[in-house]
């Protein structure tokens, strides 16, 4: 019995004639499922595959149901684990959350250090650098109910041309970064309109002798558009070299990222163009990372993100007594919290002295420094305050 195939099949469309026999169109003729040409394909429900098959590699960064291949595993796995120079694990950032606060919540109005490791750049601009308590708004639309901490900036921007203000980390060792493609990732929004934030990295090889000058990754930097609600952005950034650049003696040199907020004229190529702005912006889970791929937030204990802020900046309460003839002092060293990363400059703050008239500090290395005040009287006495040791770049 004849039986009519449908016109204009498709690859592996099946038809079952009325004798029961099922056909499958290969593109070029009707074959039937029973015939040899078909005894050695796998099925398409649940095959079992021999040999060494294989299939196309997705594009990196693909997050669908396209099968994985070993190389599309491989390289995610690299970008992944970061190749970490000192396997303190993918994240070259330190306090991505903003979570850790030796100086306090702020606001920081002035040029200065704010949250751990995050310092504002200014000039003629007016900040306010808060950290602010997250809500379950922000956490919903982020998408992750770790987020504690955001990170704001309530800001007027100048016309005058040198004005600008931004949000800087200085990251230690301007070798670790250098040659390397980095990809920098964070969530932004801004209370109203859609503002921009200049994003830029600049190289700066430190002081003493005859060191180069510093350099930019971008002659004109980049910038993306916020809007009202939170968004993840993320910017590939290809770090120069810095073979034939000269350092400095000093071992201060470090690699900079730029987050700027407004800029005049004199700053705005390099702010990526984004002009004189006003208004509140908030951020949080800043990632800087080896390769091209935006990778999730890596989340440090909170014990381990403390030592790292710890590296550049203390805060040591003490107290000290004993006796001792007038004129002359009382001493105690005090042994850090962790090794800073150079000989610290030391301060009190908050003193309280007993039979003393001033304090007397030394800062022995980068281990421990000593503490003492100067005798009034013959007789007891005693100091109680709190020991800050600063050793940021």
């Amino acid at each position: 019995m004849a039986y009519d195939f449908p016109n204009s099949p498709t690859i592996g469309q099946q038809v079952s004639t009325p004798a029961g026999v099922i056909y499958v169109w290969d593109g070029a003729k009707w074959k039937s499922l029973s015939s040899a040409a078909f005894t050695t394909y796998a099925p398409l429900t649940s095959p079992t595959f021999t040999g060494d098959p294989r299939a196309p590699t997705p594009t990196q960064g693909d997050n669908d149901t396209s099968i994985a291949t070993t190389e599309f595993v491989t390289t995610a796995v690299t970008a992944a684990q970061g190749l970490s120079y000192n396997n303190t694990g993918r994240n070259r950032l330190i306090n991505p959350m903003f979570n850790i606060t030796q100086r306090g919540p702020g606001p920081f109005t002035t040029a200065t250090y704010t949250v751990d490791r995050w310092l504002i750049g200014l000039t003629t601009d007016t900040v306010s650098v808060t950290q602010v308590a997250a809500s379950d708004t922000d956490r919903a639309a982020i998408g992750d109910e770790s987020v504690q901490n955001v990170l704001q900036n309530v800001f007027t921007g100048n016309a005058a041309a040198g004005a600008y203000n931004q949000l800087v980390q200085r990251l230690e060792n301007i070798r670790w970064l250098a040659g390397k493609v980095m990809v920098l990732s964070f969530w932004a929004k801004a209370n109203a309109g859609s503002p921009k934030l200049g994003i830029n990295l600049l190289q700066n090889f430190g002081t003493g002798g005859s060191p180069s000058a510093n350099v930019r990754a971008f002659a004109t930097g980049s910038s993306v558009t916020l809007g009202t609600t939170w968004a993840k952005y993320a910017l590939t950034i290809a770090i120069p070299s810095i073979a034939g650049k000269t350092l400095g003696s000093n071992s201060n040199d470090f690699t900079q990222l730029e987050i700027w907020y407004s800029s005049g004229a004199t700053n705005n190529a390099a702010a990526g163009n984004i002009g004189v702005q006003s208004g509140t912006i908030q951020l949080w889970g800043m990632q800087l990372e080896f390769g091209t791929i935006a990778t999730a937030l890596e989340m440090r204990q909170h014990t381990i993100e403390a030592a790292l802020c710890q590296r550049f900046y203390q805060i040591i309460p003490f107290s000290i007594g004993g006796y001792n003839t007038a004129g002359n002092a009382i001493w105690q060293t005090i042994t850090h919290l962790g090794s800073m990363r150079t000989t610290p400059t030391p301060n009190v703050a908050g003193g309280v002295l007993v039979n003393g008239s001033g304090a007397v500090l030394n800062a022995l290395g980068n281990n421990a420094s000593r503490v003492g005040l100067t005798m009034t009287a013959t007789g007891p006495g005693s100091y109680v305050g709190t020991l800050i040791l600063d050793a940021e770049l």
